[in-house]
């Protein structure tokens, strides 16, 4: 071995990369996002189509038993202009790669799908979580870890 040859310490919160003779090259911190809007209550006059407790709102809506909206629900009120906020979960499969990293989507006006997907840590394309899908890239990458 020799002086540029790396090696790393993890530490609960970091790994330090450290060249051979000791020399810190390198650190990657652990970094714990949080979304601020879970359980939060709808704004003032938003239409809330689904909290959990019922899919009354949708056409074929049903509910898992974790109380999750099952897919294949469509919205029985219709939109023109609107701003949504949508909480979502993606499951968690550490070993798959790309799309099979729980793939789904909510489509507007049976045209559009924004994209869901685990993308945590990717750089926010039209095929990442929040992007129309192969029309715009997310302006940010919404997934948490």
């Amino acid at each position: 071995m020799n002086d540029d040859d790396n090696q790393y310490e993890a530490t609960s919160d970091a790994i330090e990369f450290t060249s051979i003779s000791g020399k810190i090259v390198g650190r990657l911190e652990q970094i714990e996002r949080k979304s601020p809007t879970p359980g939060a209550k709808p704004q003032t006059g938003a239409v809330a189509l689904f909290d959990g407790s019922s899919a009354n709102e949708f056409v074929g809506g049903k509910m898992t038993a974790e109380k999750l909206l099952e897919v294949g629900a469509v919205s029985k009120h219709k939109f023109a202009n609107f701003l949504m906020h949508l909480e979502f979960r993606t499951p968690f499969m550490p070993n798959a790669c790309g799309q099979g990293r729980g793939n789904s989507g909510v489509y507007l006006q049976n045209r559009y799908e924004v994209q869901l997907l685990d993308t945590f840590g990717l750089q926010g394309k039209d095929h990442e979580c929040g992007g129309i899908y192969s029309a715009r890239a997310t302006k940010v990458n919404v997934c948490f870890p």
